[in-house]
């Protein structure tokens, strides 16, 4: 009832926005210009507004002196005054686009007409196919056919608007013409798109690192959390893993896989080149985003981005009139692959099996099971059976039935999101301003399990002179959230363990018949009765740059930025009781066995300065640019925390409010600071030859001052062979350029103080002097005095391809990361060292990998006279990484990483099938000692041993009887993003996939043990006995992790295939036409509808039932989600 609540007062807000523009804005446009020529007050127009206006040279009466005075009134009371004056007619074409024509021209006033022909060809004279013709101040027109031939009738002294995709658009006037050969131009602005790199920017055409740019408009109306969550499918080797869908939880980034031995680091993420948490990155603020991928492109950045880089480039002011945008929207999220339990007579069925089984006495008597049934059936209400001494029976004698999930989630939670955003300013100020707030609730049936953030953004760029620029950044963000503690003695926030404690006995009650929680519910953990985990950071960010212009092509620039950030926790652990049926208390089993109180307090301050010298010049067909800048962070942390037992009262939480003797308090405190020296140079001969020089000179306070500094140099080429003049695959490959790239970077990701012995300090020495156990110090441990930077050295080669018109864009790239001087183990010394000897450098991984990205750009004619565009992107990725070296391999340990062997990979068991006779057991090696029956499962003795075992010896390279059966992480990820616009509508959706990932689940919520099952569990066939002898799962038994020693062991049979496709996002929205906008006194106005994670195209687990993602996260944690949404977008 409370989610219907807050789903009206929602909607009673969306609605009184969409009536305010009706009673309170109309006006818009203040002008007031007297005798001034017509061609003077549109420009004033156009300064004051954001309408542009468009007419051919020397169109009658614009040189005619008029007066318009105008005070906040729309466009068309101000285009009236104008056309009443001078004899001219408009059209408002979208937005903000106004043609001016001769009167008599329009639509409605056409006399004379005669019929033209003509055929569109490219710049080969191939004929151009669906290119749009239309007569220029109207709506009429048509399309070329398969030839690209054309008939329309046209007005005498018309103009032409001719145009097709991937092709500058043409006017023409046609005179008296009445046949026409037209000859479209390649757009060029493909080929200067803009593309934002380390401390600049460059053209596309000319890019010779693995650089990707994010399609923004995909991430439009996402409705995610953050701006993370909405890199999903976007950029093809830019992984992006979720763990959870709880409130706070946030995805992880990566880019092209392993980083290290087995590990994936995350990327630096730059926001207007100033390191940033990406949670507090509101998409609406973002303008661009940039993925550097390899060495060439990362390594001015040096040992900062070892990983690769995300650049993201917000939204700046433009000049022209103040505008408003506001957008918002509702949420509606529910959770997917919920569980379900048995009822509670059916799972006390399969309990008894299980313990017979397993030659064990049922738990459950036939009395008992008697009124079970009568529950499930209705028949009778109590749960509880109540015994002579006024107590409640033994658990196997409760008599109920209880779906605990249905109990603990909710079925669909409302969220919402709003933003404002300002723009604005003068040829000499600009400044951009935005406002975000966005409530998350989670899923728990519980007042203490959301998130609220804050997002504020101001920008201002000042014109102080022709040569110098100073602007200015400040950032304001905050995210609160309160989450419950459902795990006993923890301080660790996390959903993990929760469904194992909701899938328990599904015979018992959620709350006795008195109203108390059972002793087994988890129901009380989940609504905060047991304690909360509180959570307030703040961020904020001042920076402040200048740009100096001194000379034609020279620019200088310097930032200096500081950074706060505070993170305030609020943690307790309380114990909960319940109540017996004659009202004594009694311990739950769910309750903390202590209680506390924990506070924590972090405070990081981060500053940071760039200068940089950059020249671009030009000689012939010879491009030169080059940069050359210094840069410098300082990092201080500071952590505090105390922790006190002996909560006196539960109403008032608070360390002064304990008998903690003593409290336990502690702190942290540490420092880093780097400098680096970095330069670019870039040659570019006819566009056809390119070179890229780049390195950085870097320093960190990490290591010690003999190993602290360190050169990371890169070198890229590229050649565009479709631009020399031997190219003759043009008529169908118009671009093609080559590339390749190597470079070395830095990782100083490792501790701080790694070069400084620290003496260790303890309390209660072993031995007693006097009275009492005194506090002692340890000598140091010793360190290495040549520890230094992990070095990543990355090679890669590509291309980059557009093909038939340019509407087809392919870009591959294959790659190799060696990361050399990883820290792995100590050499083995002799044991007369008497201590454990220094970590050293000594470890080398590789990665393999490559991406490609496919782009298709189209018309599909036009549709009641307007153009239908559509637009089909693509990519697929994949990587594997292994071990080069590693110090003391040769044992070939598992426990230990041995050169060849590689990441992620998963061996098991190959299974023949469920034994259903003696005789076919016998025929097979068991694979334990002792005893095999009926319904066990059998499995392949593959060496022929004898024995069906793990190997000998403990080597991963022995694996005796098991086989490889595929790869833990994701193989061969891909995805399509599909996208139509027309006439104001736009739809698309992004479908995601995985080609390969194994993963072996055996737990509860996956198999099923004695105190949970699952009707899934039965819709496969269930578990086997003599009346199920086609059973999915073999023989059931009442002990072990799972309900079969079988399932334990890793095996083929009931390993998932986590293999899927999926809708990852719908999209649809609408924007009104301009005559419906200036009706309401708005300049834009778009509603929108938008389902994130909307279904499962295919997926291979045999569990249909769980989201693949769920089950990569173990089944333990919060559950996956999907989203619908309903939004506005309002522009002022």
């Amino acid at each position: 009832m409370s989610n219907m609540k807050h789903l009206f007062k929602q909607m009673v807000f969306l609605t009184i926005l969409l009536t305010f523009p009706l009673t309170g804005i109309h006006a818009q446009i203040t002008i007031h210009m007297k005798n001034k020529p017509a061609s003077e007050v549109v420009k004033q127009i156009e300064k004051v507004s954001k309408y542009r206006f468009f007419y051919k040279k020397g169109l009658p009466g614009m040189n005619t002196p008029i007066t318009v005075e105008a005070d906040d009134q729309d466009i068309e009371t101000v285009m009236g005054q104008v056309v009443k004056q001078i004899s001219v007619s408009y059209t408002i074409k979208g937005e903000n686009q106004i043609v001016l024509s001769e009167s008599g021209l329009s639509d409605t006033n056409v006399d004379k007409k005669k019929s033209i022909k003509g055929t569109v060809t490219d710049t080969n004279g191939e004929p151009v196919i669906g290119a749009n013709i239309i007569i220029k101040g109207s709506s009429k027109g048509t399309i070329t056919d398969v030839d690209g031939k054309f008939t329309l009738e046209v007005p005498d002294n018309t103009v032409l608007l001719v145009s097709y995709i991937g092709y500058e658009p043409q006017e023409l006037e046609i005179g008296n013409k009445t046949v026409l050969n037209i000859r479209l131009q390649e757009d060029m602005q493909n080929l200067d798109e803009v593309i934002v790199v380390g401390y600049g920017t460059q053209k596309k055409v000319n890019l010779t690192a693995a650089v990707q740019t994010v399609d923004t408009h995909d991430l439009e109306n996402r409705p995610v959390k953050s701006l993370s969550e909405m890199l999903t499918a976007s950029v093809p080797g830019l992984n992006v893993s979720n763990a959870s869908a709880s409130p706070t939880s946030e995805p992880t980034l990566n880019i092209r896989g392993f980083t290290g031995l087995n590990k994936s680091e995350q990327p630096l993420v730059l926001v207007d080149n100033v390191p940033m948490d990406i949670r507090f990155v509101n998409p609406n603020d973002v303008e661009s985003i940039s993925v550097l991928k390899d060495a060439a492109a990362s390594a001015i950045y040096g040992s900062r981005a070892p990983n690769g880089v995300i650049l993201i480039t917000t939204k700046s002011g433009k000049e022209g009139k103040l505008t408003i945008t506001y957008d918002a929207s509702l949420q509606v999220a529910q959770p997917i692959g919920l569980h379900e339990s048995l009822n509670g007579y059916d799972y006390a069925i399969q309990k008894n099996n299980a313990l017979y089984n397993n030659f064990s006495n049922p738990v459950y008597t036939e009395e008992t099971l008697e009124k079970l049934k009568q529950f499930v059936n209705g028949e009778i209400t109590n749960a509880n059976e109540i015994l002579s001494n006024g107590k409640y029976a033994p658990t196997y004698e409760t008599h109920g039935s209880t779906d605990n999930f249905a109990l603990a989630f909710r079925d669909n939670v409302v969220n919402s999101k709003h933003n404002i955003g300002i723009s604005g300013g003068t040829e000499k100020l600009n400044y951009y301003g935005g406002v975000g707030y966005l409530k998350n609730d989670g899923f728990y049936q519980s007042d203490v399990d959301w998130m609220k953030r804050y997002t504020t953004i101001f920008k201002a760029n000042t014109q102080i002179a022709k040569w110098l620029n100073v602007g200015t950044r400040m950032n304001y963000n905050r995210q609160d959230s309160e989450r419950p503690r459902i795990m006993n003695n923890s301080e660790d926030n996390g959903d993990k363990g929760l469904y194992q404690m909701l899938g328990f006995a599904s015979t018992l009650p959620a709350y006795d018949d008195n109203g108390s929680p059972n002793e087994f519910s988890i129901l009380p953990n989940i609504k905060g009765d047991a304690g909360t985990f509180k959570t307030l950071t703040n961020e904020m960010l001042l920076n402040f740059n200048t740009e100096i212009t001194p000379l034609k092509g020279m620019s200088i620039k310097a930032d200096y930025s500081w950074k706060r950030t505070t993170v305030d926790e609020n943690q307790t652990q309380l114990i909960f009781e319940c109540w017996d049926a004659d009202g004594t208390p009694k311990a739950s089993r769910r309750s903390p066995s202590s209680e506390f109180i924990y506070k924590a307090n972090s405070y990081t301050e981060y500053h940071s300065a760039n200068v940089t010298l950059s020249y671009t010049r030009q000689f012939g067909k010879h491009d030169l640019s080059g940069l050359i800048g210094y840069n410098e962070e300082l990092n201080k942390y500071r952590f505090f925390s105390a922790k006190s037992s002996g909560v006196i009262s539960h109403s008032n939480l608070s360390i002064s409010t304990t008998e903690g003797n003593p409290v336990i308090a502690t702190d942290n405190l540490y420092t880093w600071v780097t400098q680096g020296y970095f330069g670019r140079f870039n040659y570019n001969y006819d566009n056809r030859y390119l070179l890229e020089f780049s390195g950085r000179y870097d320093a960190s306070s990490k290591y010690s001052p003999d190993t602290r500094w360190s050169f990371f140099p890169s070198v890229s080429a590229g050649y565009n062979i479709s631009q020399e003049k031997f190219w003759i695959l043009g008529k169908y490959i118009e671009r093609l350029k080559l590339k390749a790239s190597f470079g070395k970077l830095g990782n100083n990701s490792g501790d701080n103080y790694t070069y400084i012995p620290t003496l260790g300090i303890n309390s209660n020495l072993p031995v007693i002097i006097g009275t009492e156990r005194p506090k002692y110090v340890t000598i140091p441990s010793i360190l290495s005095s040549d520890l230094t930077w992990t070095k990543p050295q990355v090679i890669g080669f590509g291309f980059e391809a557009g093909l038939f018109k340019n509407r087809l864009h392919i870009e591959y790239d294959w790659y190799q990361r060696t990361v050399h001087d990883q820290i792995g183990p100590a050499v083995q010394l002799p044991e007369v060292l008497g201590t454990t000897p220094p970590q050293q450098n000594n470890s080398v991984s590789e990665t393999r990998g490559w991406e490609l990205s496919v782009l298709w750009k189209g018309d599909m004619g036009t549709l009641m006279n307007s153009p239908v565009h559509y637009s089909v992107r693509g990519g697929l990725s994949d990587y594997i990484g292994y071990v080069v070296s590693y110090e003391g391999s040769n044992s070939g340990l598992r426990d230990q990483w041995t050169a060849g062997q590689r990441f992620g990979e998963l061996y098991g068991l190959k299974g023949i099938g469920i034994g259903t006779s003696a005789e076919e057991l016998s025929q097979y090696p068991m694979r334990r000692s002792g005893w095999q029956y009926q319904g066990d499962y059998i499995f392949a003795d593959l060496n022929g041993d004898g024995l069906v075992n793990q190997g000998e010896g403990s080597v991963w390279y022995a694996e005796g009887d098991r086989s490889f059966l595929g790869y833990t992480y994701p193989r061969y990820k891909y995805n399509l993003n599909l996208a139509i616009d027309w006439k104001g509508f736009s739809f698309s959706v992004l479908l995601d996939g995985v080609g390969s990932q194994k993963k072996y689940v055996a737990n509860r919520m996956t198999m099923g043990d004695q105190n949970y099952l699952s009707p899934s569990y039965f819709d496969l066939g269930g578990y086997w006995s003599l009346d199920n002898p086609n059973a999915f799962f073999p023989r059931f038994y009442a002990k072990g992790t799972v309900g079969s020693n079988d399932l334990n062991v890793v095996n083929d049979r009931y390993v998932f295939n986590l293999s899927h496709l999926r809708v990852k996002n719908v999209f649809l929205s609408y924007s009104l036409p301009q005559k419906c906008l200036s009706f309401l006194g708005v300049s834009s106005l778009a509603f929108n509808f938008s389902v994130e994670n909307l279904c499962l195209i295919y997926n291979k687990s045999w569990n249909k039932s769980l989201d693949p993602i769920h089950i990569q996260n173990g089944v333990e944690a919060y559950p996956p989600q999907r989203i619908w949404s309903f939004g506005l977008k309002l522009g002022i």
